[in-house]
């Protein structure tokens, strides 16, 4: 029925363009001028009206994804997901850790440049604390050591550069002042890390004080009550996770060199 109309329309659009070309040109108007007319015509008509209904066809009936495959991939994204976790986890954790080493580090240093630039003796203070924690004091002249004719109290802050003429165990005679603290137990972020302290031999410390001078010199004590001594060997800070019964993953150590220099060791 489709092909009879459309056999129809294009004939009789044939016959009116002939129609009008055959006063120009009378040799067009022929028989087989026509059939060839209508055959192009007719052909032209079907194709073009085919194309449509083939892409309707096919927009009606869309390719996608049956349920059977996207549980498949939530499934296989919930593997991986699984599997990532842990070990995202334990990253994070050793840098957390290699974050706390790296301050202690800093610490160290950072003291010793200080009593070098300020001229002043500077003590790093180790306690076990909770978890661990370290104290940087400045040592100053203090009210009973001003210069002669001058006044007590405008020279209570002025550096003073010995680690032994120090009393570093009566804040109440203002021969130091404290400059920052470092506490693992007061920093979220640091939660469950320890840090602890050995000597050269392994042998564990419960506290440590190491004061540098202007001069670069180190000086040493394992009793806070007992005199400084030169720092003749080395000591190891660790940092880990846990316990030191229970280590948990991987821990950090930061090595202090005799002569003061403090050194991460990865």
């Amino acid at each position: 029925m489709q092909l009879l109309q459309t056999y129809e329309n294009v004939s009789a659009s044939c016959d009116r363009a002939l129609t009008e070309q055959a006063d120009i040109a009378p040799f067009f108007w022929s028989t087989g001028r026509h059939v060839s007319c209508v055959v192009w015509g007719v052909v032209f008509a079907l194709s073009t009206t085919s194309r449509p209904e083939r892409n309707r066809g096919r927009r009606s009936h869309p390719r996608g994804f049956t349920l059977l495959e996207l549980m498949v991939v939530v499934v296989i994204i919930t593997i991986l997901s699984a599997m990532a976790i842990p070990m995202i986890t334990a990253q994070m954790r050793d840098r957390r850790t290699q974050d706390a080493a790296q301050r202690v580090t800093d610490l160290l240093r950072g003291a010793r440049m200080r009593a070098m630039g300020r001229g002043s003796a500077v003590l790093v203070r180790f306690s076990p604390g909770t978890r661990g924690r370290f104290d940087l004091f400045e040592a100053q002249r203090g009210t009973t050591d001003a210069p002669v004719g001058a006044s007590d109290a405008s020279c209570a802050s002025l550096p003073n550069p010995s680690c032994l003429d120090t009393n570093w165990n009566d804040p109440a005679s203002g021969e130091f002042r404290k400059v920052t603290e470092f506490d693992l137990a007061s920093r979220g972020e640091y939660d469950r890390l320890t840090v602890s302290m050995s000597d050269e031999g392994g042998l564990a410390i419960a506290n440590l004080d190491i004061c540098f001078t202007p001069m670069g010199r180190a000086f040493y004590r394992t009793v806070t009550t007992a005199p400084l001594q030169p720092l003749a060997k080395s000591h190891t800070v660790e940092v880990f996770r846990g316990t030191a019964a229970t280590k948990l993953g991987r821990e950090r150590k930061v090595l202090v060199l005799p002569n003061g220099v403090a050194r991460l060791r990865l």
